[in-house]
C-alpha cells in the first residue's frame, strides 16, 4: 500500500476513535471525522462508503487482531480451557478499544464478528464440522457465551470471572462429547 494511503487511513481511524468515545456511532458526521483526520470528504469516500463502513472495518480488523493473539483459535472445540484464556487476555489486552469500538451496546456485535471468525477457522481445518449442529452449537456457546458473560461481568474482577468462565466452558465442552458417546 501506498505511503500516503496508509497514513490517510491511520488518520481517518484515528480520529474515528478520538470521537467515538465521545460519540454514538450514529452521532458522528463525516464532516468532523474529516476536519479532525485533516482530510477532505472526498477523500474519506475514495476508502469508505459511508461511517457505518468505516466503523465495520475498524470492528473487524480488532477482531482479526484479538484472534491473531490466539495460538490455535481453530482448536476452540479441542482445547477450550486455553482457547478462553488466551481469547480473555487478549480481550484484556485492548480493552479501553474494546469499549471504545463495542461498548456495552454493541457488546452482541463483537461476539458475533468473532464467532464468525473463529467459525471460519475451525471450518477450515476441520470441514466436517461445518453441517455439524452439534459442533455449530457448541462453538456458539463458547464463543457468544464466555464473551458476553466475561464482558458484562467485569466488575467482579478477571480473578474472579475468567477461571469461571473457563470452568463453565469446559463442564459444557465435556457435556457435548459425553453425549456423542452415547
Amino acid at each position: 500500500m501506498d505511503l500516503r494511503i496508509e497514513k490517510t487511513k491511520t488518520n481517518i481511524v484515528n480520529a474515528f476513535i478520538l470521537i467515538r468515545k465521545t460519540k454514538p456511532l450514529e452521532k458522528i458526521t463525516i464532516k468532523e471525522l474529516c476536519e479532525l483526520a485533516k482530510i477532505n470528504k472526498s477523500t474519506f469516500y475514495c476508502h469508505y462508503t459511508d461511517i457505518f463502513d468505516l466503523a465495520d472495518t475498524i470492528e473487524t480488523d480488532f477482531v482479526n487482531s484479538v484472534i491473531l493473539k490466539l495460538s490455535t483459535p481453530e482448536d476452540i472445540l479441542e482445547n477450550t480451557e486455553a482457547f478462553a484464556f488466551e481469547l480473555f487476555d487478549a480481550m484484556s489486552e485492548r480493552e479501553e478499544l474494546l469499549h471504545i469500538l463495542f461498548g456495552s451496546n454493541k457488546f452482541e456485535t463483537f461476539a458475533e464478528k468473532l464467532e464468525i471468525r473463529i467459525k471460519e477457522l475451525v471450518f477450515a481445518k476441520y470441514p466436517m464440522y461445518k453441517d455439524d449442529p452439534v459442533k455449530n452449537v457448541q462453538m456458539t456457546f463458547c464463543i457468544q457465551g464466555a464473551n458476553i458473560t466475561f464482558l458484562k461481568s467485569r466488575q467482579y474482577g478477571d480473578e474472579v470471572v475468567i477461571p469461571t468462565i473457563v470452568e463453565m466452558v469446559a463442564t459444557i465442552s465435556n457435556l457435548f462429547y459425553e453425549s456423542e458417546k452415547i
